[in-house]
């Protein structure tokens, strides 16, 4: 395999169940998905922990909309605006 796609959301597992099949329809990319339900607490926020999917950190690209959400590996964090489904959308 090249590559193995993983969402890490922080949405609930049920929202990305419903998104999948529109942004892989034939189910041959997304290995898995992790909702907010396996976020991590650190102080007062739930962050996400490269550590509990099991991979080769050096291997990780995050895409997401802040590296605060991913404090401990913010240099494997591409930061994208979050979308809104608005035409200013960029």
């Amino acid at each position: 395999m090249l590559y193995e796609v993983i969402i890490f959301s922080d949405d609930d597992s049920g929202m990305i169940q419903t998104l999948i099949p529109s942004i892989d329809p034939r189910h041959q990319a997304i290995q898995n998905f992790f909702g907010h339900e396996c976020m991590v607490l650190s102080g007062n926020k739930k962050i996400k922990d490269l550590k509990y999917l099991n991979r080769d950190p050096k291997k990780i690209i995050v895409i997401d909309k802040s590296k605060d959400l991913v404090p401990k590996s913010k240099e494997n964090v591409i930061v994208l605006s979050e979308y809104h489904g608005s035409e200013e959308d960029k």
